[in-house]
């Protein structure tokens, strides 16, 4: 059987790649197409992941100037171990 890393077990690609990003440097925004740059992944990939872990308040959307900003929500009850799990996977 190959190894498998956590990240894989417990998250899609595009969820580590966009929980990596927001949740491996908490105290950041991003913009859309800049999450996107950096994922590596296509903006209607990127659009749905972000729209759905807003939905479950994981991230904080704000709007800058005509850019939307997103940020791993401080507020969210597992806002701490995400944030340790990001860091062990990666």
């Amino acid at each position: 059987m190959n190894s498998v890393s956590i990240g894989e077990a417990l998250f899609t690609k595009t969820q580590q790649r966009v929980l990596g990003l927001l949740y491996g440097k908490p105290e950041n925004t991003f913009y859309l197409n800049e999450i996107v740059r950096l994922a590596g992944v296509g903006k209607g990939t990127i659009k749905r992941e972000l729209e759905k872990l807003k939905a479950a308040e994981i991230l904080t959307i704000e709007r800058v100037g005509n850019q939307i900003h997103y940020q791993a929500n401080p507020d969210c009850p597992v806002f701490e171990e995400l944030v340790s799990i990001v860091r062990k996977a990666s």
